[in-house]
């Protein structure tokens, strides 16, 4: 698979990269879609770039890393997600959503 560019707010060590999975959550309107990636390294790109199709105001704080999808995207029920939280996904809840992807194949 290929190694798309993805920016989270924690910031990796190269050591950190084989053991960091990434659940991607997009919410639109009452439904939550996801896909459970690697975070396979820092990205080498332009990161300025990644952002100029999102609708909002253009890339978030942090730092801009590769990852590499391990599942497709999928339907998650709002029940997995759990309540709302700036992070995304709840803590309590990202065991049960990674599971549920990886299910889900």
């Amino acid at each position: 698979m290929t190694n798309v560019p993805f920016v989270m707010g924690n910031v990796l060590s190269s050591d950190d990269f084989d053991a960091c999975l990434a659940i991607v959550v997009c919410r639109m309107g009452p439904n939550f879609y996801a896909h459970l990636s690697h975070v396979a390294g820092h990205y080498k790109g332009d990161a300025s770039g990644i952002w100029d199709r999102s609708r909002g105001n253009g890339a978030p704080e942090g730092t801009a890393y590769e990852i590499k999808p391990l599942t497709r995207i999928h339907g998650v029920p709002e029940v997995l997600i759990g309540p709302d939280s700036p992070e995304g996904i709840a803590v309590s809840h990202r065991v049960a959503v990674m599971h549920y992807l990886l299910d889900m194949g």
